[in-house]
């Protein structure tokens, strides 16, 4: 791995060199490529058995997350219980309390400056005091058991939405416990297939060089071929002459190529042509 990672930093350098050299602008896009390269290349080389190990590692991690996941829904269970307690208590005392100010509504219904409550009378004015203070009360816990009963709704939708993506994730880690065991049944097949067949493994890189040397080679020697041809076409001796013979023009006979010119169809055609235009 070292190895490759080594070869791997002098492709991302010699990418980023040519860039550079290529175009400063275009810089950052060969730096890329290189990158993207270089991972493709390391992540072709690890082992699929490597690959099967971490899938494994990474779902085995999701346990104790749900495991926590687990103990907070309990948790909220408990108090969800507890609040429902609560509110069945706070309605109660709720429903206590409208019955005492219910009667003594009823009781300042008579005349008189005196009230009679539970077998005792009162005066007026401090049993409608002591009723604006109930009514008081009795609003109060009205709105407090409104608030919890909100609280609870909340809580409890909340609680739904974490069993549901609990179970999600417990389903979703059970196929990835499923598929690591196909992948690495896969792999054995794989590996048993290839024990019973003949691997033979070359490293062809010699041969590549020798091939290219062997090209760079014949290339040289048709230059050299192509020297050897070129000099001999124009390299003369120091003393040789070129005498250049005069070259001698045949007298022309004119009449006779008219002749002949015109004794031909074409020629005939053309020459009653021209004299017709003459008659005319």
């Amino acid at each position: 791995m070292l190895k490759l990672f080594k070869r791997s930093m002098l492709v991302v350098g010699a990418l980023a060199l040519a860039g550079f050299l290529v175009s400063g602008a275009g810089l950052s896009s060969y730096l890329r490529t290189g990158y993207k390269q270089v991972k493709s290349s390391i992540k072709s080389s690890i082992p699929i058995e490597f690959e099967i190990h971490r899938i494994q590692d990474l779902v085995a991690q999701i346990g104790p997350e749900m495991k926590q996941v687990e103990d907070l829904i309990a948790e909220e269970q408990v108090s969800i219980a507890v609040l429902n307690e609560e509110i069945a208590r706070l309605e109660r005392t709720t429903a206590d309390k409208a019955s005492e100010v219910r009667i003594l509504r009823v009781s300042l219904d008579g005349m008189g400056g005196e009230v009679r409550v539970g077998g005792r009378t009162y005066a007026r004015p401090f049993v409608e005091t002591d009723l604006g203070r109930r009514l008081d009360g009795l609003k109060a816990l009205h709105s407090l058991v409104a608030t919890k009963n909100n609280l609870l709704q909340a809580r409890e939708r909340g609680l739904e939405a974490a069993r549901t993506k609990l179970v999600s994730i417990a389903a979703e880690r059970t196929r990835l416990e499923t598929l690591v065991e196909q992948l690495r049944t896969e792999l054995r097949e794989q590996e048993a297939l290839q024990s019973t067949c003949l691997s033979v493994k070359i490293d062809e890189t010699k041969l590549r060089q020798a091939q290219e040397l062997a090209e760079a080679v014949r290339y040289r020697l048709r230059v050299n071929r192509q020297k050897l041809e070129n000099h001999g076409m124009f390299a003369t001796a120091p003393d040789a002459r070129v005498d250049l013979a005069p070259v001698l023009e045949e007298p022309r006979d004119i009449r006779a190529e008219v002749d002949a010119f015109f004794g031909s169809p074409a020629a005939a055609e053309a020459d009653a042509t021209a004299r017709k235009l003459t008659r005319n």
